[in-house]
Parts: C-alpha cells; sequence; structure tokens
C-alpha cells in the first residue's frame, strides 16, 4: 500500500512536468499581463530541462487598452526579440495566425518576412492594417519563435529574452507611438534553476519519502 502510495505521487509528478514542458497554441494568453503591455510567452524556460539540439519555441503578445485622444485604435506592431546566440540559434519565426497575426486575424494585413539574425542574436517581426485599425481595447498574439539549444555551458545559464528596444512598438492610427508613452514591455527569462512548481512538486515527493521511511524505521526498532 505505501508502495502503490510513492508510485502515485512519482507519476502524478511525472504528469505535471511534462504539463509544464509541452508547448499549447490558443486564442487566449496563459500569462496575460494589463494593458498597455508586450510580453514573452512562456515568461520563464528552464534550459537545463532541455538538450542541446532540442527545440522550443517563445511566442509574443500584446495587450492594449488606453490610447492617447483622439486615437481609437491601433494600426501597426513591431517587435524586436534579442537572445542569447552562445546558447540558441533561432530557426524560424512566423505570424501566429498563419498569413496574419492572431492580434489582426481577419483583417485586411501588409505582411512582411521576420528578419532573423542569428549574427547579432535578434529576431524582428512587424505586421500593419493601414489605414484601417483595430479598436482599442484589443489583446491578441502577435508572432512565434522557434529556437534551438546549442549550447549548455558555460553555466549558469541566465539571461533574457528582451524586448526593451525602440523597435518593439505599438502604433495607433493617429501616429502615435507606444512606447516611449504609456505600454509596459515584459521580457522572458531563461534561468538554470527549477521553476517554482517543480520544485513544490518535488518537495512534496521527498516529503512523502521521508514520512513513509520514517514509519518504517519506528517499525524496525519495535521489532
Amino acid at each position: 500500500m505505501k508502495k502503490n502510495s510513492l508510485t502515485s505521487a512519482l507519476a502524478f509528478g511525472s504528469i505535471i512536468l511534462l504539463l509544464t514542458i509541452c508547448t499549447a497554441y490558443a486564442d487566449t494568453p496563459s500569462e496575460p499581463h494589463k494593458g498597455n503591455a508586450i510580453w514573452v510567452e512562456p515568461s520563464t524556460i528552464n534550459l537545463n530541462t532541455y538538450t542541446v539540439g532540442q527545440k522550443f519555441n517563445i511566442t509574443l503578445w500584446t495587450n492594449m487598452t488606453t490610447l492617447v485622444s483622439p486615437a481609437v485604435g491601433i494600426d501597426t506592431w513591431s517587435c524586436k526579440v534579442f537572445f542569447n546566440r552562445t546558447y540558441l540559434y533561432a530557426l524560424r519565426a512566423g505570424y501566429t495566425g498563419g498569413t496574419q497575426s492572431q492580434l489582426f486575424k481577419g483583417l485586411a494585413t501588409i505582411p512582411v518576412a521576420p528578419i532573423v539574425n542569428n549574427v547579432q542574436g535578434f529576431v524582428w517581426h512587424s505586421e500593419t492594417i493601414a489605414p484601417s485599425n483595430l479598436s482599442v481595447p484589443c489583446h491578441g498574439s502577435l508572432f512565434w519563435v522557434e529556437f534551438n539549444v546549442t549550447a549548455l555551458t558555460p553555466a549558469p545559464i541566465n539571461f533574457k529574452f528582451n524586448i526593451t528596444n525602440t523597435d518593439t512598438a505599438i502604433a495607433d492610427e493617429q501616429g502615435n507611438i507606444y512606447p516611449p508613452s504609456s505600454i509596459t514591455r515584459y521580457n522572458g527569462i531563461v534561468i538554470p534553476e527549477f521553476s517554482q512548481l517543480l520544485a513544490v512538486i518535488g518537495l512534496m515527493v521527498l516529503t512523502l519519502v521521508t514520512v513513509i521511511l520514517k514509519k518504517r524505521i519506528r517499525k524496525l526498532k519495535v521489532y
């Protein structure tokens, strides 16, 4: 019975781990931010759970809630993501809606090809629906980037998917640019430590093992 309990706990932990690693695509963000904002999902990646040659994706999102009067909608977005080329190689990038972003889905867009620069370590993508515009408030995903893990040393692996630059912005139909005035940009982070969820699962399993061992030791003392 005790063995079954331990097995169940380990199985549960494994299932949760797999769910956290698997990438899911949806029309709603898994880590939403209050507007005005542009951000990277997932916000945190533990590169030590990957092997050299393994691939993963990140997705760029935006949430727009307020504009400078008399503007009523947005018509253009641009986003440049810087990454650490010591550990990663950008394989490709594309709009989250296929031929257009999920944000501008169903609208007449002017698409462009993403710029993937592995020499300087950045991916730059953009899109416009000008002279039309999308009414605010609005939110949606913009584009994805696929990376290949090329190295896991030197340690510690700790760097950003950095979007804090002047090429990451939203424009409204009046020509106002956000930023510099009123948008927050959230970088993604690559860390060598275990994520908080994995740490909790590990603590639960270790606690369960400790309790079972203590009970067995007490029985041995009795005999």
